[in-house]
């Protein structure tokens, strides 16, 4: 098995059930994910990633630094569920 890691998400789209998203990996290499769209919204539940990535940057004791621009995003939205229609 082969293990990569995408460091910066830099695009994402969905096109005929697929959805890519593409980034850089650990060695500054560009990497290309395509999932079966149906297949990643059966599989990942995003309440329990949102629940788990906010108790992941809360446990951090003398503040949680900021590694680049897109984790100011995430931290600032990671405990803003979407409301829901009444």
């Amino acid at each position: 098995m082969n293990k990569k890691r995408i460091n910066n998400i830099n695009t994402y789209h969905f096109f005929e059930g697929d959805v890519t998203i593409v980034g850089v990996d650990e060695n500054g290499e560009e990497l290309s994910l395509s999932l079966d769209a149906y297949e990643l919204i059966n599989w990942i539940n995003t309440d329990q990633v949102r629940e788990e990535l906010a108790q992941w940057l809360l446990k951090s004791k003398d503040g949680y630094r900021y590694k680049n621009a897109s984790q100011d995003v995430i931290i600032n939205s990671t405990f803003k569920k979407p409301k829901e229609d009444e």
